[in-house]
C-alpha cells in the first residue's frame, strides 16, 4: 500500500511485495517522477531498502516510528513468554496467571496506566490499581523489569516534540538506547538493539518534521 504524506490518502495498492512485482511496478514510473520524491517512509523490510535506493536515489528513506516501537515491544513480549515458560508446570501460581492473563499492561503505554481507579483483583486477592498489578508483574523477574523500562525509555524518546532535540542530541540519545539494550544482557533486547543499529540512519531520518508532523507512513 502506497500512501501520500500530506493528504494521508491511498495512492495505490501493489499486487505483491515480491521482488519481480515491485521491480516491474517501480520501473513503470517515469524516472523524472521518481527523482522528485524527497522522502519515503516504510517498515523495516530489508528488500524495500534495496529497492528504494535503486528506484528513488534522490529520496531520504525513513522508518515509520510505529514499526521501531513495535520491534522493541515485541522483544519485551518475548521476554515475558520466556519467563512464563518457567511456570508452565505451576499454572495455578500467581506468577503464571499474571504473565498469562495480565500481560497487556506490559505492552501498554506507561502514560496510559491508571493509578487512580481501584478494583479487586482476583489473582492478587486484594484491591489495587493497574499500576499496582503492573508492579507485581514486573517484580517477577529482573529481565522483565529491565526490558519493560527499556521499552518505556524508547517510547518516551519516540514521543518527542518538534525541535525538542537537535540532530546531534537525537543521535546521542538513540545511541544510548542501543547501548542500554546491549548491556542489559537480555537476549531479546540485544536482538532489538541489533535491529536498531542496522536501521539507525533510516530511523534517525524519521525524526524530521513537516507541517507539524513527523515523517511516518500513516498518522
Amino acid at each position: 500500500m502506497i500512501m501520500g504524506f500530506k493528504n494521508k490518502l491511498i495512492l495505490d495498492i501493489v499486487e505483491s511485495r515480491r521482488e519481480e512485482k515491485l521491480n516491474d511496478y517501480f520501473f513503470s514510473i517515469p524516472k523524472n517522477e521518481r527523482d522528485r520524491v524527497k522522502y519515503i517512509s516504510m517498515d523495516m523490510y530489508n528488500h524495500y531498502r534495496t529497492l528504494m535506493s535503486i528506484y528513488f536515489p534522490e529520496a531520504t528513506i525513513c522508518i515509520d516510528s510505529f514499526h521501531v516501537l513495535k520491534k522493541i515491544t515485541d522483544s519485551l513480549n518475548s521476554v515475558r513468554k520466556r519467563i512464563l515458560r518457567r511456570y508452565k508446570d505451576d499454572k495455578d501460581s500467581q506468577e503464571y496467571k499474571l504473565l498469562k492473563y495480565r500481560y497487556k499492561l506490559l505492552l501498554k503505554s506507561g502514560d496510559n496506566i491508571n493509578n487512580e481507579k481501584y478494583f479487586f483483583d482476583r489473582t492478587l486477592g486484594y484491591t489495587t490499581s493497574e499500576s499496582g498489578v503492573l508492579e507485581c508483574i514486573l517484580s517477577i523477574g529482573r529481565d522483565l523489569r529491565m526490558a519493560y523500562n527499556l521499552k518505556e525509555d524508547y517510547r518516551v524518546f519516540n514521543d518527542v516534540k518538534e525541535n525538542e532535540y537537535n540532530e546531534e542530541e537525537y543521535y546521542k540519545v538513540f545511541n544510548s538506547m542501543i547501548d542500554a539494550m546491549n548491556t542489559s544482557n537480555i537476549k531479546e533486547m540485544v536482538d532489538a538493539a541489533n535491529t536498531l543499529k542496522n536501521w539507525k540512519q533510516e530511523i534517525m531520518n524519521s525524526f524530521r518534521w513537516f507541517d507539524g508532523r513527523r515523517i511516518v507512513s500513516a498518522k
